[in-house]
């Protein structure tokens, strides 16, 4: 199994150099048999509510602020994983079982 977790600043909306960004969370898991042989791949991506001030591609917020926002990224990661995950992990079971693994 490989995970890759990202967090990133993302820019939502601009009106002549200043606007709004938020912070993005998201994960990729691959799934593999012994074989090397690649079942499923999950992805999902949560988004902090919490907006963060940008001038010029620079983000002007209290700096005391982005782990707040990252931290509602994760949340909301955890939420969103919990709806499309336990769905494609009922499916890789049932896969499982045909392959007798």
């Amino acid at each position: 199994m490989i995970v890759n977790l990202n967090y990133t600043i993302e820019p939502k909306a601009f009106i002549a150099g200043s606007g709004n960004a938020k912070a993005e969370a998201f994960v990729s898991i691959e799934v593999y048999l012994a074989n090397g042989k690649m079942i499923m791949d999950l992805e999902a991506t949560g988004e902090s509510k919490m907006g963060l001030a940008v001038v010029a591609q620079e983000i002007v917020t209290n700096m005391k602020k982005i782990p707040d926002a990252l931290q509602e990224a994760s949340d909301d990661l955890y939420v969103q994983m919990n709806k499309v995950f336990l769905k494609k992990i009922k499916r890789l079971k049932k896969k499982l079982a045909r392959l007798g693994k």
